[in-house]
């Protein structure tokens, strides 16, 4: 893993740091939960109040550490792309800025420390890899969804073919109960059957049905018209 230390000096302002020092160390807090900050403190030695911070590079050692096929490292992951995500966001609305002070010489000096260390080069790839992985995540969360909307309608399929069944002999429209068992057998084997075709036959067209029930609310479409998007749910396709 990669390691880097950062060593700032505070303001000769000591009034503005005994102001800034709460928030800043729920920022730094906020960078230890999320795994960047591995260590901080004062700079001893220096010629001015410092500090030096040792950052890792979590978003190369959480990509490292994923494993596709394992559920933990899975969610471990999301969980930490997750955490930069808000933890770049609040660094972006806080502390990222382009411009000082009002005084000309303050800015020149600050763009010209700027272009030197390339910031707007660095924040940019933080934020392309970031947003990239963010992608990642959501695709990845689509793509769970999807599998469990196939799945369901699957079951949903499979349950619907015995509730028609039951729903059939449930209505005694023939006296179901009654007569030899092989008869019985039959009848709803022959029963079963039939709903079985018509549920089959409802998936392989249920693109053109939901074309006839789409025109079928149609207002502006006439009763013909919607006999005809009727009459090509059941014909076949031209090729």
């Amino acid at each position: 893993m990669a390691y880097f230390a950062v060593q700032y000096v505070y303001s000769s302002d000591a009034e503005l740091v005994a102001r800034v020092r709460p928030e800043h160390r729920v920022y730094l807090r906020s960078l230890v939960e999320a795994g960047s900050l591995k260590a901080s403190g004062p700079y001893v030695g220096a010629d001015r109040d410092s500090a030096l911070l040792i950052f890792s590079e979590i978003l190369v050692d959480a990509v490292n550490d994923l494993d596709i096929r394992n559920d933990v490292s899975v969610r471990r992951f999301k969980r930490r792309i997750r955490a930069n995500f808000e933890t770049f966001l609040r660094f972006t609305h806080r502390y990222w800025f382009h411009e000082l002070s009002e005084r000309p010489h303050v800015q020149a000096m600050f763009r010209l420390c700027s272009n030197h260390l390339h910031n707007d080069a660095i924040y940019d790839d933080v934020h392309d890899e970031i947003r990239e992985m963010s992608h990642y995540l959501d695709s990845d969360s689509q793509r769970r969804q999807s599998n469990t909307v196939v799945r369901l309608t699957v079951i949903t399929i499979l349950g619907l073919i015995a509730t028609v069944s039951t729903g059939y002999f449930g209505m005694n429209i023939i006296a179901f109960g009654e007569g030899p068992v092989l008869e019985r057998a039959l009848h709803g084997l022959l029963a079963t059957t039939v709903f079985i075709g018509l549920v089959l036959f409802a998936v392989a067209k249920s693109k053109r049905l939901s074309d006839f029930l789409e025109a079928l609310s149609d207002e502006r479409l006439t009763l013909a018209g919607k006999f005809r998007v009727l009459w090509g749910v059941v014909r076949k396709t031209e090729r």
